[in-house]
């Protein structure tokens, strides 16, 4: 009797470390989760972009990272914008800017560029910018300026007829530019001769970085064929455009 009066403890010692070698791998490092389906950012249901004419400074040029504080808006040249909104039947619709955009070339005036805003709202009415610099989301999210002909994606920057740069600041103020792009803030200019045209906006949310194998990001205009094929489009906007 003294023997079976053991038992229930030794079966209970026994389980004890059956449990500690799982418990124990509680600490290690986790797969990294597929971000595709965690989004920890509210869905957009408005977007507006504005496209702010003006000039950079000789000491920022239009380079690899320009500054916003660099910029001063043209007093002669009026700012653009366009607004849509996510309706259930149809997706994004414009509900705003029924034409359109009127721009300016370089080759009319080389010193022109745009700043272009884009801002994002959420079903509440608020503007949710913010939440791509929250939780690592900057690190999985990329705008795309694009140009198709027909449904091919111009591949050429020279035959796009603009040029785009990434001006992201963090909420901290820290600049983000190349290093870290995300396409809220950048600046434009076109380039081509006169013209009418889609600009095609688009913002990648990747599985797990927008970085690629090398450290590097894929340019402004061309998303690689992994990231196609891979990524999750949060947004797709088409912005008509007339160049003068």
């Amino acid at each position: 009797m003294q023997f079976r009066s053991h038992l229930p403890f030794a079966a209970a010692l026994g389980a004890l470390f059956l449990i500690l070698p799982f418990a124990a791998c509680s600490s290690d490092p986790e797969t990294p989760e597929n971000e595709i389906h965690h989004h920890h950012h509210e869905e957009p249901v408005k977007a507006t972009v504005r496209l702010i004419p003006g000039t950079l400074s000789a000491e920022n040029p239009f380079t690899e990272s320009p500054f916003e504080r660099y910029f001063t808006p043209s007093p002669t040249l009026p700012t653009r914008s366009v607004t849509w909104e996510v309706s259930e039947n149809t997706g994004w619709q414009r509900t705003s800017g029924s034409t359109a955009l009127e721009v300016v070339s370089t080759q009319s005036q080389p010193e022109i560029v745009y700043l272009m805003k884009i801002e994002y709202f959420d079903d509440h009415g608020h503007q949710m910018n913010q939440e791509f610099f929250e939780e690592g989301q900057d690190k999985i999210h990329q705008h795309f300026f694009s140009r198709f002909e027909g449904t091919t994606r111009v591949a050429d920057v020279a035959a796009l007829g603009f040029d785009y740069r990434y001006a992201d600041v963090a909420p901290s103020g820290e600049m983000l530019g190349i290093a870290n792009p995300i396409g809220l803030t950048g600046f434009i200019r076109f380039t081509g001769a006169p013209s009418s045209f889609d600009l095609a906006i688009q913002l990648m949310h990747s599985p797990q970085s927008k970085y690629l194998s090398d450290g590097k990001i894929a340019p402004f205009h061309l998303p690689t064929p992994s990231q196609l094929q891979v990524a999750e489009w949060d947004v797709s906007l088409k912005l008509p455009l007339t160049v003068r």
